[in-house]
């Protein structure tokens, strides 16, 4: 806890990144609708005019996703290298004799091992839950606002 609320600012915005993410990624749904709709008009003009629209928003999409990728890689890093100099400093405050009866390899092993498992099972997880969050929450909006459209469509003829 207390590595996240020292890293709070590049927190908050790999929080935010991931909400963009999620809401870029409810969008694609979105755009293949349009597609498949201006597709099925036989419209071409509507259909070159959706595929540029298109085109622009999977360029953003990329960008942001890249963009979402680097700052969740930074926080992780940052609570990770403030993980493991709390580590050796606890460590060189050991005992010097409690030190100097394992072999240096071996705490520097641990230590290494520990602190993976700790990045990969409860950091990168944190951010994981966070996107599936994100998307089923922005998704079952999505599917609620397309069905109150279909259901508004439905009720005009």
């Amino acid at each position: 806890k207390k590595y996240f609320v020292f890293n709070k600012g590049i927190f908050i915005i790999s929080i935010l990144a991931t909400f963009i993410s999620s809401c870029l990624d409810v969008g694609v749904a979105f755009v293949l609708q349009f597609i498949i709709n201006a597709s099925t008009t036989g419209d071409i003009n509507n259909l070159l005019s959706i595929g540029l629209r298109c085109l622009i928003f999977m360029m953003v999409y990329a960008v942001a996703k890249c963009f979402n990728t680097v700052i969740v890689r930074k926080c992780i890093r940052n609570i990770m290298v403030q993980l493991k100099r709390d580590l050796f400093i606890g460590l060189i405050s050991n005992n010097t004799r409690k030190f100097r009866s394992k072999n240096v390899a071996e705490y520097i092993s641990n230590i290494t091992n520990d602190s993976n498992i700790i990045e990969r099972e409860y950091l990168e997880s944190i951010f994981s839950l966070l996107t599936i969050i994100f998307n089923f929450v922005l998704d079952v909006l999505a599917v609620s606002y397309t069905h109150l459209r279909a259901h508004e469509t439905a009720a005009n003829l």
